[in-house]
């Protein structure tokens, strides 16, 4: 829809698109020309998108597309008359004489309606701003906008099981990193493209591990961490606890002796470097917009991961869905949207979740995937979900050093089984500093 203000003349190129349309009617091969990048929704009015639906249509149903055919599916469909009739559709092939343009006029179409979503895009954020926003949701209106017009100018290829059939025959491995925590590396696989929930009630070690894994991804490259339940203070004094030895809280509140202070200050500039290739976003009730448009921004500074921390305190930023009382459709549509971001960058996402209560009520209180709040959208979306449980946090005098365990409850790619790491809290440590390879890098 266009907004109302917009009293200008659109960009289009209407003669244009009759000669593209008219083209696909009588030379279908064309049509495997534009086909990756081309859509309906491209065409600057409905008559011209209706009749390239109908071409689609034809196309898949292993039917030629030409003007009869054309006309009888807007017929079926109801579409006709809207589309401006059957001599409409004969008009389209009367100027083409070939289609040797054909590449270069579906690409003009397509400009043309990246002119205007940037014109849309830009309408929306001056609204946005007008309304007095927040600035930076503002920004993040305005990131997305173009972020979406550069996809639309990618060619969508579709790909055959014969493209990847070479690499699983030559034993490629797919582009993947190792988890940072002891055992689960052996497990599972952070894979590209692909969410891997992690979930755990309160005080299990959610925000630890999340903090663990993303430190560890740093010896490979820039990491980018949404903590919209964290701090930047937190996140770093966590980092700061397990570098050098100091209890989390003695960092965080500022209650360390003089030993401690030299010792931090020492840790402090022995990781300084490494610190600033975590990326910490801390935004509260963080959208999938603003978690898109900030990610595809990043890549330009070669990221190798996306965490956050975590799911259940994320909003979408639509109120008709925020204000439902059940938080399901939240959930839902975060996560779905969380997958396409993954898939669209290609990146490992690691999704750190909340568990319901009805844990805590249970004499076995090891978590089941059944206890994931709103667990079917959450267990639909995930290659890989893990659950944390401390025995240690159920004692009256918990442990200085305690067992982590990592039930892996869906494992894709995998088998279920349970992961057992050391597990120091209040360092916010798991097992020991990674290690990694002579060259620098850990294997891909």
């Amino acid at each position: 829809m266009e907004p109302q203000s917009i009293d200008r003349p659109l960009p289009s190129a209407p003669e244009i698109e009759q000669a593209v349309l008219g083209t696909l009617m009588i030379y279908r091969p064309a049509l495997q020309k534009v086909i990756d990048f081309l859509t309906p929704d491209m065409f600057s009015g409905n008559p011209n998108a209706n009749i390239y639906r109908a071409i689609l249509a034809l196309d898949r149903m292993g039917a030629e597309p030409n003007i009869l055919t054309v006309t009888q599916w807007l017929r079926n469909e109801k579409l006709i008359e809207a589309t401006g009739g059957a001599g409409y559709v004969s008009l389209l092939t009367n100027k083409v004489s070939n289609d040797a343009s054909i590449d270069y006029h579906a690409r003009v179409v397509q400009q043309k309606y990246i002119l205007r979503r940037l014109i849309f895009g830009a309408e929306a954020t001056k609204n946005a701003a007008y309304c007095d926003n927040d600035c930076f949701d503002v920004l993040d209106i305005a990131e997305q906008s173009i972020s979406d017009c550069r996809e639309n100018l990618a060619p969508n290829a579709v790909e055959t099981g014969a493209d990847e059939g070479s690499n699983l025959v030559d034993g490629i491995r797919p582009p993947f990193l190792r988890f940072n925590t002891p055992e689960l590396c052996d497990r599972a696989m952070f894979q590209s493209g692909l969410i891997h929930t992690f979930g755990g009630r309160t005080g299990m070690g959610k925000s630890i591990m999340s903090t663990e894994e993303a430190w560890g991804w740093t010896n490979l490259g820039r990491v980018l961490m949404f903590s919209p339940e964290m701090t930047k203070r937190q996140v770093t004094a966590r980092i700061l606890s397990r570098e050098s030895g100091v209890p989390y809280t003695n960092i965080l509140f500022g209650k360390m002796d003089t030993y401690e202070q030299d010792l931090v200050a020492q840790t402090w500039h022995r990781i300084s470097d490494r610190l600033k290739k975590l990326i910490i976003d801390p935004t509260s009730a963080v959208t999938p917009s603003r978690v898109s448009a900030v990610t595809k921004r990043m890549m330009k500074d070669g990221i190798v991961a996306v965490v956050i921390d975590h799911l259940h305190d994320m909003s979408t930023g639509i109120p008709r869905i925020d204000s439902d009382p059940s938080g399901r459709p939240r959930v839902a549509y975060c996560i779905t949207q969380l997958n396409e971001i993954a898939k669209s960058t290609n990146l490992p996402f690691m999704v750190m979740a909340q568990l319901n209560r009805e844990v805590e009520s249970r004499t076995d209180r090891r978590p089941k995937i059944s206890d994931l709040l709103w667990a079917g959208e959450i267990e639909q979306k995930s290659a890989v979900i893990g659950l944390l449980y401390r025995q240690g946090y159920y004692e009256p005098e918990p442990p200085w050093n305690d067992t982590l365990e990592i039930s892996i409850a869906k494992n894709r790619d995998g088998g279920v089984t349970t992961c057992k790491a050391p597990i120091t809290p209040a360092l916010s440590l798991i097992g020991q500093p990674t290690k990694i390879e002579e060259n620098g890098n850990a294997p891909f």
